[in-house]
């Protein structure tokens, strides 16, 4: 028979940013000083991508439990987010997660800015007289501030869509990674000399259009590359894409899963006069890119 006590984190976690990562890390100390076991609730989709049809997230789903498992917590309990739950009560959305953990739960965390039930009504305040009903403590964690400002989802997503992968880094606490599979494209980056690996990432948030200095994560190594995002202009493209020079790397990666961690914008993604113009750039950027590797990404495996 199951005997476990429960201290449970609740929230959407996108992006495992610093505010997220406090929620959480508390949630475990406290469990683990009072000798109960650590869970995250969560949900496998965005509520919003429910409302909306569609939703730009930090991280795939297999990247946030990857972040959330680092903070050491012992269950992770990702749910899907369906119509029923969004028109759920409030006070039902709490005693079904009461219920669900046969109702054990000692303590819940949340953020400042939690909310839950239908037309997300419930509110910490709220929470908390639940809390008081129902006989469970709740613990709400001030939000980590940075320039005078709560972090967010939102203000990592402006950031990332200006292309300021280094500002975005500072809040989330690890790079900016896309992820997805190896997917066939126009093979430009093949036919000039410079091959690329183009990812399917279209859920995740999409960078400014441009050139970045980039690591990809391949079989555990950590390659120097170069990313650009954009349409190719220089030969007339229409659809948007995500092409990673890894330099120096070879091998056949199509249908494969690569992580490229975005680490710092070199350019605007631009239409160059001839092909050749286009190779000298790439090759500047390139150097460039070494040149960053040099003076601050030292775990990687090419230069």
């Amino acid at each position: 028979m199951n005997t476990d006590r429960y201290v449970v984190a609740l929230g959407m976690f996108d992006g495992v940013h610093l505010g997220h990562c406090a929620l959480v890390s508390s949630a475990v100390f406290h469990a683990r000083e009072q000798g109960r076991k650590s869970v995250v609730f969560t949900f496998e989709n965005h509520p919003m991508e429910l409302f909306k049809g569609r939703f730009e997230y930090l991280n795939t789903n297999e990247q946030r439990v990857e972040r959330i498992k680092a903070l050491e917590c012992d269950v992770i309990d990702m749910v899907p987010f369906t119509k029923s739950m969004a028109e759920t009560e409030p006070e039902d959305f709490i005693k079904g997660l009461l219920a669900r953990y046969d109702n054990r739960v000692d303590d819940i965390f949340v953020g400042f800015n939690y909310s839950f039930g239908q037309g997300g009504r419930g509110t910490p305040e709220l929470l908390r007289e639940l809390g008081k009903e129902l006989g469970f403590g709740v613990t709400v964690i001030d939000p980590i501030m940075y320039k005078d400002e709560p972090i967010s989802s939102s203000r990592i997503r402006a950031a990332i869509k200006a292309g300021d992968m280094q500002e975005a880094k500072r809040m989330l606490w690890t790079p900016y990674t896309l992820c997805g599979k190896v997917i066939a494209n126009r093979g430009i980056g093949r036919r000039i000399g410079y091959p690329t690996a183009n990812i399917d990432c279209e859920k995740q948030v999409m960078p400014q259009d441009g050139v970045y200095a980039t690591a990809a994560l391949i079989d555990g190594q950590r390659y120097c590359a170069v990313t650009n995002v954009g349409r190719n202009p220089t030969f007339d493209g229409t659809n948007r894409s995500v092409e990673t020079h890894i330099i120096g790397f070879h091998r056949d990666l199509y249908e494969r899963e690569l992580r490229v961690e975005m680490l710092e914008k070199l350019r605007d993604d631009i239409k160059f006069e001839s092909v050749n113009e286009l190779k000298t750039q790439i090759g500047a950027d390139i150097e460039q890119t070494k040149k960053i590797f040099e003076n601050g990404q030292k775990k990687v495996y090419n230069r």
